[in-house]
């Protein structure tokens, strides 16, 4: 179970390009549309009878955009890691409590339907809770209590 299913191997990839490519998209839109320290917002003017003088246009600083970007960069690879490793966490949790449900050691992979402890004989792993055995080959769960246990 070290292995990773080939689609989820898929979508972890698709998501790194997809976090990578997105920096680069907006750099690559900032760069056609022009966006720089400061844009043309309007003018001065006065009106003198028939003629308009312009005096001067005014220019409003803008946000550049280079510290976002650079906060998007180190951010993305960081927030999609831990992502994965919280993923990964929950599928192993998800894998043992389904393993240990069906008889079978979530470590090793032995057969525990035939066995009354909740360790497992072959590697020795805890498997569950004691006061589950299983019911033959059929593998269904029953719950025992301490006074059928000693009878």
């Amino acid at each position: 179970m070290d292995t990773k299913p080939p689609s989820t191997t898929s979508k972890t990839i698709a998501g790194w390009i997809a976090v990578f490519a997105t920096p680069a998209a907006v750099v690559l839109s900032a760069i056609h549309f022009g966006f720089s320290g400061t844009h043309r917002v309007g003018k001065y003017w006065l009106d003198v009878g028939d003629q308009i003088i312009v005096l001067d246009y005014f220019w409003q600083p803008v946000l550049k955009i280079w510290p976002i970007l650079s906060i998007i960069v180190l951010l993305s690879p960081l927030t999609l890691w831990f992502v994965e490793k919280v993923r990964m966490k929950r599928a192993m949790n998800w894998n043992r409590f389904n393993l240990s449900r069906k008889g079978i050691c979530w470590k090793c992979g032995y057969d525990l339907r035939g066995t009354r402890e909740h360790r497992c004989p072959e590697c020795g792993s805890i498997n569950g809770r004691g006061d589950l055995i299983w019911s033959g080959s059929s593998g269904i769960m029953e719950t025992t209590d301490a006074t059928q246990m000693q009878s």
